[in-house]
């Protein structure tokens, strides 16, 4: 449940980050492109606080 809320809220910050570029015909890519930023944006609107980018590692991380 909390992953598709955190997408819902990441497709919503993508149409806002689209509409405020003020783009007349954004590009396929562009349209179809969710950022790393979107991401982040949407948790932060849940009251979530995602790690900086460079703390984060991997989606994968090797048990030592």
């Amino acid at each position: 449940r909390f992953a598709r809320t955190i997408f819902e809220q990441a497709v919503n910050m993508h149409a806002l980050r689209l509409a405020q570029a003020g783009l007349d015909r954004p590009s396929l890519a562009e349209l179809r492109t969710l950022t790393e930023e979107d991401i982040r944006a949407a948790a932060r609107a849940l009251g979530e606080e995602p790690p900086a980018a460079a703390q984060a590692g991997g989606w994968f991380r090797r048990r030592r």
